[in-house]
C-alpha cells in the first residue's frame, strides 16, 4: 500500500502467510501501471467480511443476508478440515456438472436450428470406446470454459499444531516448511584457528608467489610489527607491490590499513618509501572469457551481464578477479583512502598526516584538502560529529562551503548553548556534502537538547538531503539513542527509505548502532501490538514488524545481510533477539547471498559462529552454487575455513562451474586454506568443467609455492605435456606469457624438475623457441606502444583531474628511473630461459608449417638478444627467404629505422662457420643482391624506406644501414627495381632524389651509378629531384655529370632547363653547358639570369 495516497495499492515484495490469511476475489480500479486503487464499498465490504469472520471464531452466529451482500461465505471458519474439504469438493462437483449440462443443451439447440436431428440420449453408460464425435465436441467446448482458480485446483487441509498446509493433489506442501536440521558430520582431524594465521598470526608461510607475498605488509600492520614492516618494504626480490588489496571481497590496502588502526608509523614508513625496483607480480596464463558487449538500442532496454555460459556459470572467470590487485606499486592518498578514513572516523591527526604527504606540491595538497572537505556528510552519515565538526570548522575557514556556524556548533558542542539563530537558518543547505543542514547535524549529537530547539524553531521532520536522507535517519547513526527516542516519540516513521531504499534499521546496522537497532526494533513490536488489537477499525493498511526486520534495500540487502557484512557481532545478536531471518537470501541479481556467506566473505568469524548457533544453514548455495565454506577459501579466510571444516562442511563441495574448494585455494595463493582441505580430505584432481585441474591453475596464476606444495602431495596427478586446444604443451603456454621472473620459475619447474619434452611442436609446427621469440616481439611492441602513448599524453592537455595527473607522473617518474634496471634484468631473463631450453634439447633451427625457423624469426623481429645467443649456439646463415621473398638484410630494414642494426650484423658476421666456402660474408653479399617479391634488393628497400622517413635519428640509422650494404656487402647501386612482371621501373637514384636531404644522393654517387636512367614513367633522377625541389640533389646531380639537357621520355619531353627555370636557373648556368632544348626567346629575368 502507496505511504502517500489512502487506498492506493503498488507491488512492493514477495511474501508468506497462511492460507487463511489470504482473501480474494476482491474488485481494484488499474489507474496507472503497477498503481491500483481500491474502491470505497469494496473497503467496506472488507471490514464486514472480517468482521464476520471474527464473529465466527468467536462462536457468533452470522446473518445469512450478509453471506448474500458480500459475496463471500466465512461459515467455513474454525470447522473441522474434514467437513470443510468435503464441502468445497461436493460444490465443485455439482457447479461443473450444471455447466456441462448447459453447454450440452445450447449445443443441441443450435443444432436443431440448423436443420440437424437432435442427438439422442445414451441408453446406458458409454465407455471410452463408444465415445461418440458429438460427445466429443461437446467434451471440447466444456474444456474451454474458464472456471475461477480456486475452483479448479484440488487441494488436501492437513492440521498440524493449530495450522492448516496446504498441499497440491500429490500431496507436497506448497507452503514453507518448518527448517530441517542440517546433518553435519565433525572432522576434528582440521587444525583450529581462532586467527586468521595468514594476517593476524606469526605462524611462519612459505613463499607462495610475489603477489602472496606483498600482503604480508597487512600481517605486519595488524600485528603492529614496524621491524616487519620496514624489512618487507626493502624486500625487492619477493614484493612486487607495497598496494595490493587484501582480497577479492576485502578490498583494502596496506595503507587503508594502517589508517584504520591510527598506526602514524606504518602510514609514514609506506608513504615515504624511496623509490625502488621491485619485482614484477606473476604473470597470469588464463585468458578472460568474454560474453561479447551489449548496446541499449539493440532491445530497447537494460539486461543483465551474461555469464561466460549458461546456468549462471563464470567458468575460469572466476578465478581471474585478483589480476589487477598489484598494478600499482606504491601507496597514495586518493579519494578511496580519504573516504575510508571518513566512514571510520579516524582523528584529525590522522587526517593531517594523510595530507602532509603531498604538502611539497601545494597543488595536489589543496587539491586532496577540498577533496576531503566536500566529503564531510561521510563522517556524518556514519555518526563521527567530533570528527565532521572539526572538518566543518576548517570549511568556514576556507570559504565556508555552504557551511555556517550552527553546522559547526550542533556538531562539537555537548552542553553549550547555542548562538542566536533564525528558522531559516536551520535548513540551511552545505554546497556540496549532499547538501545537508544544521537539522541533520544535530541529529547525531548525542545531546538531543540541541535537535529540540532546532525542530522548535523549524519542524521539519521529514526534511531530506540530496540523497534522501532524513532526520530519522541521521538520528539512527548517533552514538546515543537520545535524538531517535526523541523522533520516535513525535511519530517519525520509521520505515521511511533514502534513495538507495535503506530504512533507519538498515542505516543503524550499517553504522554499527546497536542500542538505535534495539529501539527501532522494540518500537516496531509494540507498535504492531497496538495495531492487530485495531486491526480491523484502523489500520489494516499499516506494515507488520515481521517485515520490517526482514526487509531489503534496493539491493534486497536486510539489516542482517548488512550487519554480517560490517562485522557488527552486537547488531546481530540484536537482529537475531528479534527474529530476524538468519538464512535469508539477496535476490539473484546479486547473487542469492545469505547472511552467513557476507560473514564468510569479510572473515567475520564470531559473527558466523553466532549465526550458526542459531541456525543458519552450513550447505546453503547461492546462484553460483557456491558455499559459505567457499566464499571463505576464495577471500583466504583460514580461521572461518577451518571453522567449518570442523562443523562438517563439505570440503569437495563445487559450485555451478565444477570449481572446488582447492581449485579456489590455488587460484588465489591461500597456503593455509588449502592446508586446510587436505587435512579435510579434499580431492587435489577433480578437475572443473573446463578440465583444470587446481595443480594446473597454481601453474597458471604463476603461484609455484604451490605448486611446489601440491607436486609434494600423495596421489597428486601431474601432466606437464597437457595440450590446450592449439597444440600448446604447459612450457609453450608458460613462454607466451611476459618476460619476468615468473616465467624463468614455470620453465624451471616444468623443464627441469619435471622433465618436460622441449622438442614438441604445436599444431602450426612451433616449437618453445618459436613461442620465446613471439613473446619477446610482443613485449617491444608494447613498450613501444606505452611509450608512444606517453609521448601522447605529454602533449596532451585534457588531463583536469589532479589525482589523475598525478599518478601519471608518478608512474612516468617510476618508468624511466627504473628503464635502464629493467632492461638489464630483461635481458638476463632471456639469457637463463634461453640457455635452459638449449640444454634440454629445444632447436632454434626447426622450420614450422610458414618455413620460419626460430632464428629467423628472431631475424626478422630484430630480437638482438636471442640472434647472439642462436648464433653462439650453433646457428648458421642460409639464403632460406620467407613466402614474401625476404631475406634477413629485408628484415632489418625495417629495424633500422628504431633501432641500430650494427650490432646484430657484427654478430653475424662473426659467428661461426662449419663450411668455409660459405663464410657469412659471403651469404651476405649473395643476400644484398637478392629481390623479394616486391622487387626490391635489400638496397633498394632501405631507400623506399628513407623516403618516407621524416625522424631525423631514423634516418641517420637507415643511412648508415645503406653506407653498410654498399661499402662491406657490395650491393649493385645498379640494380633496378622491378614490378610483378619483371619489368624495369626505376633505379636507386631515384629513389635517393626523393629522400629530403642531398646526402644519400652523395652516397649513392660515390659507388658510381648510371646518371642518366629513365624510369617506368620517362623521368630521369635529375628531373625528380627539380620536381622534387630536392636542391641538395640536384646540385650533387649536376656536379656528378648528369646530363641537364636530357629531356624526359614521356610526351611532355621537357628538359631540365624550363623545370628549374624559376628556382635553379643560376646552378644551370654556372655549368656552362648551352641550354640546346631553349627553342623560344625566354623571360627577361630568366635572360639576365643565365647571363648572369
Amino acid at each position: 500500500m502507496s505511504d502517500k495516497e489512502a487506498d492506493m495499492y503498488i507491488p512492493d515484495f514477495y511474501d508468506q502467510t497462511d492460507f487463511e490469511c489470504v482473501l480474494t476475489n476482491l474488485r481494484l480500479k488499474r489507474v496507472d501501471k503497477n498503481k491500483y486503487q481500491l474502491p470505497q464499498e469494496e473497503r467496506q465490504r472488507t471490514l464486514n467480511i472480517l468482521q464476520r469472520a471474527l464473529n465466527v471464531e468467536n462462536g457468533m452466529d452470522i446473518s445469512p443476508l450478509q453471506v448474500t451482500t458480500d459475496g463471500v461465505d466465512v461459515s467455513i471458519v474454525g470447522k473441522e478440515d474434514e467437513e470443510i474439504l468435503r464441502l468445497q469438493q461436493e460444490n465443485l462437483k455439482n457447479e461443473q456438472k450444471n455447466k456441462i449440462s448447459q453447454l450440452r443443451n445450447r449445443a443441441a439447440s443450435r443444432a436443431v436450428n440448423r436443420g440437424r436431428p437432435k442427438r439422442p440420449e445414451p441408453a446406458a453408460k458409454i465407455t471410452r470406446a463408444s465415445t461418440t464425435a458429438a460427445e466429443s465436441k461437446s467434451k471440447t467446448l466444456a474444456a474451454k470454459v474458464k472456471l475461477r482458480a480456486r475452483e479448479t485446483v484440488k487441494v488436501k487441509l492437513k492440521k498440524e499444531g493449530g495450522r492448516i498446509i496446504v498441499s497440491n493433489k500429490a500431496g507436497k506442501p506448497v507452503t514453507k516448511l518448518k527448517k530441517i536440521a542440517e546433518r553435519l558430520h565433525p572432522n576434528p582431524k582440521v587444525t583450529v584457528f581462532e586467527k586468521d594465521p595468514t594476517f593476524e598470526t606469526n605462524i611462519q608461510i612459505p613463499y607462495v608467489s610475489s603477489s602472496a607475498h606483498s600482503k604480508l605488509l597487512i600481517r605486519a600492520i595488524l600485528l603492529k610489527d614496524i621491524n616487519m614492516l620496514q624489512n618487507l618494504i626493502k624486500d625487492t626480490t619477493q614484493i612486487c607491490s607495497l598496494n595490493t588489496y587484501r582480497s577479492v571481497d576485502v578490498q583494502l590496502t596496506p595503507l587503508m590499513y594502517a589508517v584504520l588502526k591510527g598506526n602514524h608509523r606504518a602510514i609514514k614508513a609506506l608513504l615515504s618509501v624511496n623509490k625502488k625496483k621491485y619485482c614484477n607480480p606473476p604473470e597470469t596464463l588464463l585468458e578472460y572469457q568474454r560474453s561479447g558487449r551489449y548496446n541499449m538500442t539493440m532491445l530497447g532496454h537494460a539486461v543483465k551481464a551474461i555469464n561466460a555460459c549458461r546456468g549462471g556459470r563464470e567458468g575460469n572467470n572466476a578465478f581471474l578477479k585478483d589480476v589487477n590487485f598489484c598494478d600499482s606499486t606504491y601507496p597514495t592518498v586518493d579519494q578511496t583512502v580519504l573516504k575510508e578514513a571518513l566512514r571510520a572516523g579516524v582523528s584529525m591527526d590522522t587526517i593531517n598526516l594523510l595530507l602532509a604527504e603531498n604538502k611539497e606540491d601545494s597543488y595536489v595538497y589543496s587539491w586532496k584538502k577540498d577533496e576531503i572537505l566536500r566529503q564531510i556528510h561521510i563522517a556524518v552519515r556514519n555518526g563521527h560529529h567530533k570528527l565532521a565538526g572539526q572538518l566543518v570548522s576548517e570549511a568556514i575557514d576556507k570559504g565556508g562551503y555552504g557551511f555556517g556556524n550552527l553546522h559547526k556548533e550542533v556538531l562539537l558542542y555537548d552542553r553549550q548553548p547555542l548562538s542566536n539563530f533564525k528558522s531559516v537558518s536551520v535548513i540551511k543547505k552545505a554546497q556540496g556534502n549532499a547538501r545537508i543542514t544544521p537539522l541533520h547535524c544535530a541529529a547525531i549529537n548525542p545531546n538531543p537538547q540541541y535537535l529540540t530547539a532546532l525542530l522548535t524553531s523549524a519542524p521539519e521532520y521529514n526534511l531530506s538531503d540530496d540523497n534522501g536522507w532524513r532526520p530519522i535517519h541521521y538520528a539512527s547513526v548517533c552514538k546515543s539513542t537520545g535524538p531517535l527516542e526523541l523522533l520516535i516519540s513525535r511519530s517519525i516513521n520509521l520505515e521511511e527509505p533514502e534513495s538507495d531504499g535503506n530504512t533507519a534499521l538498515q542505516v543503524a546496522a550499517l553504522a554499527g548502532r546497536a542500542h538505535n537497532v534495539d529501539l527501532i526494533l522494540k518500537h516496531l513490536i509494540a507498535s504492531e501490538h497496538t495495531k492487530k488489537e485495531t486491526a480491523i477499525t484502523v489500520s489494516l493498511q499499516d506494515k507488520q514488524c515481521v517485515n520490517a526486520i526482514d526487509k531489503g534495500n534496493k539491493k534486497s540487502f536486510t539489516a542482517l545481510h548488512i550487519a554480517c557484512q560490517q562485522g557488527y557481532t552486537d547488531v546481530v545478536k540484536v537482529l537475531i533477539k528479534h527474529k530476524a531471518n538468519v538464512d535469508k537470501m539477496t535476490n539473484a541479481q546479486h547473487d542469492k547471498l545469505t547472511p552467513l556467506m557476507f560473514a564468510s566473505q569479510k572473515g567475520h568469524l564470531d559473527v558466523v559462529k553466532l549465526l550458526i548457533e542459531h541456525g543458519a544453514q552450513v550447505e546453503m548455495k547461492d546462484k553460483k552454487q557456491r558455499t559459505a565454506l567457499t566464499h571463505a577459501v576464495i577471500n583466504g579466510h583460514a580461521h572461518v575455513t577451518s571453522y567449518l571444516l570442523r562443523l562438517g562442511a563439505n570440503p569437495n563441495s563445487t559450485d555451478s562451474s565444477g570449481n572446488t574448494l582447492v581449485h579456489y585455494a590455488a587460484a588465489y595463493g591461500w597456503y593455509f586454506c588449502l592446508k586446510l582441505l587436505i587435512e579435510a580430505g579434499a580431492s587435489l584432481n577433480l578437475p572443473n568443467d573446463w578440465k583444470i585441474t587446481p595443480l594446473s591453475l597454481a601453474f597458471m596464476k604463476g603461484h609455484m609455492g604451490l605448486v611446489d606444495f601440491l607436486v609434494e602431495q600423495p596421489g597428486i596427478d601431474i601432466n606437464v605435456d597437457v595440450n590446450n586446444d592449439s597444440g600448446m604443451t604447459l612450457v609453450m603456454q608458460a613462454l607466451r606469457s611476459r618476460i619476468n621472473s615468473s616465467m624463468l620459475e614455470r620453465i624451471h619447474f616444468l623443464v627441469v624438475k619435471q622433465k618436460s619434452d622441449c622438442k614438441k611442436v604445436d599444431l602450426m609446427g612451433n616449437n618453445a623457441f618459436h613461442h620465446l621469440v613471439m613473446s619477446e616481439v610482443s613485449e617491444v611492441r608494447y613498450e613501444t606502444k606505452m611509450e608512444s602513448g606517453e609521448e601522447r599524453s605529454e602533449t596532451d592537455s585534457d588531463i583536469d583531474d589532479p589525482e589523475a595527473l598525478s599518478r601519471f607522473k608518478a608512474k612516468s617518474e617510476e618508468k624511466q628511473l627504473f628503464k635502464e634496471e629493467a632492461q638489464q634484468e630483461h635481458d638476463a631473463l632471456i639469457q637463463e630461459i634461453t640457455k635452459l631450453l638449449l640444454d634440454h634439447g629445444c632447436d632454434p633451427m626447426v622450420r614450422n608449417k610458414e618455413g620460419e625457423s626460430p632464428f629467423n624469426l628472431a631475424v626478422k623481429e630484430g630480437c638482438l638478444l636471442l640472434v647472439k645467443m642462436f648464433l653462439d649456439a650453433g646457428c648458421e646463415l642460409n639464403l632460406d627467404v620467407s613466402h614474401s621473398g625476404d631475406n634477413i638484410l629485408h628484415y632489418l630494414v625495417a629495424h633500422a629505422r628504431n633501432r641500430k642494426v650494427e650490432p646484430m650484423l657484427q654478430a653475424i658476421l662473426n659467428a661461426k662457420c662449419s663450411n668455409p666456402e660459405s663464410t657469412p660474408h659471403q651469404l651476405l653479399c649473395q643476400m644484398a643482391k637478392m629481390y623479394n617479391k616486391n622487387g626490391h634488393t635489400p638496397l633498394l628497400q632501405a631507400l623506399s624506406a628513407l623516403s618516407t622517413c621524416h625522424d631525423e635519428e631514423s634516418q641517420n640509422r637507415l643511412l648508415t644501414f645503406i653506407k653498410f650494404l654498399l661499402d662491406e656487402l657490395g650491393a649493385d647501386v645498379s640494380a633496378p627495381c622491378k614490378d610483378k612482371d619483371g619489368k624495369d621501373t626505376s633505379h636507386a637514384l631515384h629513389l635517393g632524389t626523393k629522400c629530403k636531404s642531398g646526402r644519400v644522393i652523395e652516397v649513392l654517387l660515390a659507388h658510381k651509378p648510371p646518371l642518366n636512367v629513365f624510369d617506368d614513367e620517362g623521368q630521369s633522377p635529375l628531373i625528380l629531384a627539380i620536381k622534387g625541389e630536392n636542391t641538395e640533389a640536384v646540385e650533387a646531380l649536376v656536379k656528378a655529370g648528369a646530363n641537364v639537357n636530357l629531356k624526359s621520355n614521356d610526351k611532355d619531353k621537357i628538359s631540365p632547363l624550363l623545370l628549374a627555370a624559376k628556382g635553379l636557373c643560376p646552378l644551370l648556368a654556372k655549368a656552362r653547358q648551352p641550354p640546346e632544348g631553349l627553342r623560344c626567346n625566354p623571360p627577361r629575368f630568366a635572360t639576365q639570369t643565365l647571363l648572369a
